[in-house]
């Protein structure tokens, strides 16, 4: 069920879309729906960018944003809207000043300036003293204070209010099961297995490395520079170290629990394994056949 300004669309025509990216953190929500306002057997919708939308299954509203287009063919009996959440508006709105406070109380700040609710839990006490003099949006913001408390984490909407996904695993896909194509690529191109961490005159303070992948790959070397401020500069090396990446790409029925930034296990018929993939980006197609595309990056076994 779609509403628009309240009111259910009764007319939507089959192929709703529903996308985002780990990286962009706003989902979109594309679908059309009959419209031609000379034609008395149609019926008459009033809509407008801008116009609020809702997208509810099963009494979930799994979209609540707004319309951001919606080009008009006067040759046609339809009319195609694409819809963005209220994060857009983190994204696009500039930050300046000086916001300070915990990460609890930044995410309370932020989304009450944007009537956003905020679902966003975190225990931590380290308050954070964040300047901007309008090089920052309020998105900016708000991902400075998680990037310093979580090490992997992705914000979403979850309707109405803005959550961190989680990590557990939503979903398990097999190849001739539930997995209607796939394609996957190993590459060692992102490869670094050794870490120097300098000071600011260059001298090397310390150095991590992954000597497995030394030995297998040899050596692909990167420095990091020595932060006064962190809290531990060896963990913080330690994130630069990248080893073999296996990524893949799969079309499978659909499951509106697979969004990007969760976890989903795979099993991958070139390395034999199953294997723990967080999904990168996530296209949902619904309709009489629905199904959706996802982007996944590995993870660990499973």
């Amino acid at each position: 069920m779609i509403l628009i300004d309240g009111v259910e669309i009764l007319t939507v025509l089959d192929g709703i879309r529903w996308s985002g990216a780990r990286d962009i953190c706003t989902r979109t929500l594309d679908f059309a729906f009959l419209y031609n306002p000379l034609k008395k057997d149609i019926p008459v919708y009033n809509v407008r960018v801008g116009s609020k939308v809702e997208w509810i299954e099963n009494n979930k509203t799994l979209f609540f944003g707004y319309v951001e287009t919606m080009p008009y063919n006067t040759d046609e009996d339809s009319i195609q809207l694409t819809c963005q959440d209220l994060t857009t508006r983190l994204i696009r709105s500039t930050f300046i000043g000086r916001m300070k406070g915990t990460l609890t109380e930044l995410a309370n700040n932020i989304c009450g300036t944007f009537g956003i609710k905020n679902g966003i839990e975190s225990d931590s006490t380290h308050i954070h003293n964040i300047v901007s003099e309008g090089d920052l949006t309020y998105y900016d913001v708000l991902k400075t204070a998680c990037d310093s408390v979580f090490s992997n984490y992705t914000l979403y909407m979850d309707g109405d209010t803005l959550k961190l996904a989680t990590n557990e695993v939503v979903n398990t896909f097999e190849i001739g099961y539930n997995i209607r194509s796939s394609s996957f690529q190993q590459s060692i191109s992102d490869m670094v297995n050794r870490v120097l961490i300098i000071d600011n005159n260059g001298a090397v303070l310390d150095a991590i490395e992954n000597t497995e992948d030394i030995q297998t790959f040899g050596l692909f070397q990167s420095t990091y520079n020595y932060n006064k401020d962190s809290k531990n500069n060896l963990a913080d090396a330690q994130k630069v170290l990248k080893g073999v990446t296996n990524e893949g790409s799969i079309i499978c029925n659909n499951d509106n629990n697979c969004i990007s930034g969760r976890f989903i296990k795979i099993y991958e018929p070139v390395n034999g394994f199953n294997g723990i993939f967080e999904i990168q980006s996530d296209s949902h197609t619904i309709g009489v056949n629905s199904s959706m595309t996802l982007e996944v990056k590995y993870v660990t076994n499973g």
